[in-house]
């Protein structure tokens, strides 16, 4: 039983990666532009801040837009 337990998690991923090849897995819809996170900061909000105001789960979204990772 362990044994299978340990090849769950291998296969998972194999079976995503040939979803995300596929274009079947996209991920969950932004629900915000990146031109919006850019204009709260130009505004003066901080990163706490904005990631409340869109319903972000984490800053590393804010962070990675302002960075450049989210264009």
């Amino acid at each position: 039983m362990a044994g299978v337990a340990q090849l769950e998690p291998a296969r998972i991923k194999e079976r995503h990666k040939a979803a995300k090849e596929k274009g079947v897995y996209k991920g969950g819809a932004k629900s915000f532009s990146n031109g919006d996170i850019r204009k709260m900061h130009a505004d003066g909000m901080g990163a706490t801040e904005i990631m409340r105001a869109i319903g972000a789960k984490s800053t590393t979204t804010v962070y990675g837009t302002l960075n450049g990772a989210g264009q």
